[in-house]
């Protein structure tokens, strides 16, 4: 809910104990501001006079003529479960493949290649297993999200 004299944010705030109400508070703008001047000390937007259009305005997706359209929507919207299942399999394919890099690096050092002339061969590598690592860990279970 926006303030119309300010344009922000209203916050929510019990008045006598019983009524929610959304408020703007004059004293919390900027000193000098030019929007002070025609602002009332506060605004104050009883919660029960926007409920009814609130609530008619969040049902409109599930109304009648609108229920095909939103079922779309949803559906549409279990595409990003593919795109993250896409995800988790190339995260997959580069830890497999900067472990390789790693492993090999490390039998040519065992082989006898100066391990100095490696040092930022193994880094990159090294980095690259870190990063897909941590987004297979942070990513989500492609099978709980419908993959």
């Amino acid at each position: 809910m926006r303030c119309g004299f300010c344009g922000r944010l209203m916050h929510g705030a019990v008045i006598r104990k019983t009524e929610v109400y959304y408020r703007c508070l004059a004293r919390t703008i900027a000193p000098g501001s030019r929007v002070l001047a025609d602002h009332p000390r506060t605004v104050n937007l009883r919660e029960l006079d926007v409920l009814d259009s609130l609530n008619k305005w969040i049902g409109q997706p599930f109304a009648p003529e609108n229920v095909d359209r939103t079922v779309q929507a949803l559906v549409g919207s279990q595409a990003d479960s593919s795109r993250a299942k896409n995800s988790c399999e190339g995260a997959k394919q580069r830890l497999a493949d900067a472990q390789t890099q790693v492993r090999r690096l490390q039998d040519a050092i065992k082989a006898g290649a100066d391990p100095a002339a490696l040092v930022e061969a193994i880094n990159d590598a090294q980095a690259t297993r870190a990063a897909a690592q941590a987004e297979l860990d942070n990513s989500p279970d492609p099978a709980a999200i419908g993959g």
